[in-house]
């Protein structure tokens, strides 16, 4: 007796696994990485990983099963290259800006693409395809080392202008304002917004 038709929904929720690919052996997932990478065949890549495979006891990898994978490698890679292209047109519209406004300016453009990288992730997932590890984990340093430069400019910013500060309240006693004026001027100074 046969067994009964498989539905789509069915079909989506076992799309969620790992490929062979990503859960098979290490060295053959390094192997279709580099082969892809150097822009190697996809026949190429099938015949030597065969006997990787063998060796392991598993078949050798299906056509559809390498050519899936590459796709999504080749997704994940024009996301990178564009973001790079758009990194280095916005770092040379700014190049010329203060370094305060660049830092900024580049923090921001970092969380756009993190939040990006999350929906796209997100949509994956909708789909029956889990995000990877690898990319959650980028995404956490991400974050974090773009929090960190916030704080370290932050830090920078409230050195620079207590420094300013002090100059200006003794430049202006030294030209005779008063005490309590002087020390309007540095607050002014200390509390001024970027």
């Amino acid at each position: 007796m046969s067994s009964p038709p498989e539905s789509r929904a069915d079909r989506r929720v076992t799309r969620g696994r790992p490929g062979r690919i990503e859960s098979g052996p290490r060295e053959v997932k390094e192997r279709v990485d580099r082969g892809l990478r150097d822009g190697e065949t996809q026949r190429r890549i099938r015949e030597e990983t065969a006997p990787m495979l063998a060796a392991h006891g598993e078949p050798p990898l299906s056509a559809g099963g390498l050519s899936g994978y590459a796709a999504r490698v080749e997704r994940s890679g024009r996301r990178i290259r564009v973001a790079r292209a758009a990194a280095d047109v916005w770092a040379e519209r700014f190049g010329a800006a203060r370094e305060g406004h660049v830092g900024r300016f580049t923090r921001e453009t970092i969380e756009a693409l993190t939040l990006d990288a999350t929906l796209a992730a997100e949509e994956g997932v909708a789909e029956g395809e889990p995000p990877s590890l690898d990319m959650l984990r980028e995404l956490s340093l991400i974050n974090e080392r773009n929090a960190r430069s916030a704080e370290i400019d932050a830090r920078r910013e409230r050195t620079v202008r207590a420094a300013m500060a002090a100059e200006a309240e003794t430049a202006a006693v030294a030209v005779g304002l008063s005490e309590d004026t002087a020390a309007r001027i540095r607050a002014a100074i200390e509390g001024a917004g970027p």
